[in-house]
């Protein structure tokens, strides 16, 4: 086993405020990293996210794959990558490239997942996509209303077996 430096490390610390739940808000872009997922190799891209109602990473394996996923922060942030952005020979983004997100807004659309990990299955609130931010309608930079998937211009659906009441303006026979 190799030596430790416990003299020259910082000790991590847990994310204490608040979590965007599922929906679709504008955040900005505070902090971006690359690291390698210990499981394939494969570059990640991380990304932190926030605004005044909380805040959420989101990592984006960096693949040919995935490659729409990899470049959406950058479009919809208004940056434009070219070739010349990444390194080839080492497998990464070229310096200071990520660096170019930080302070930009994007919309993001936030869902639970379910996965299977290590045998057991669970839920993750994660980002599943970005926008550009006019995309995102809505009061404030906050949660959309009606994210949950229910359009709020379309009536309430009736319980089975309850009957609709016709108001005033219905019953008028013209």
């Amino acid at each position: 086993m190799s030596a430790f430096d416990f003299e020259n490390v910082e000790a991590w610390e847990p994310h204490r405020g608040t979590m965007l739940t599922p929906g679709e808000y504008v955040v900005r872009i505070t902090n971006t990293d690359t690291e390698r997922a210990q499981s394939s190799g494969n570059l990640q891209l991380l990304l932190w996210l926030e605004n005044d109602q909380g805040s959420i990473r989101d990592w984006i394996a960096v693949t040919q794959a995935n490659m729409a996923k990899v470049v959406a922060p950058f479009v919809r942030a208004g940056i434009a990558l070219t070739n010349q952005d990444w390194n080839a020979t080492e497998g990464e983004f070229q310096p200071g490239v990520i660096d170019r997100l930080v302070g930009k807004q994007v919309g993001i659309v936030v869902r639970e997942e379910s996965d299977v990990y290590q045998g057991q299955q669970r839920v993750r609130t994660r980002v599943v996509g970005y926008l550009a931010p006019k995309q995102i309608t809505g009061e404030g930079n906050g949660q959309v209303s009606g994210a949950s998937g229910a359009d709020p211009a379309q009536p309430a659906q009736q319980p089975p077996g309850a009957t609709a009441t016709a108001s005033a303006d219905e019953r008028i026979p013209f």
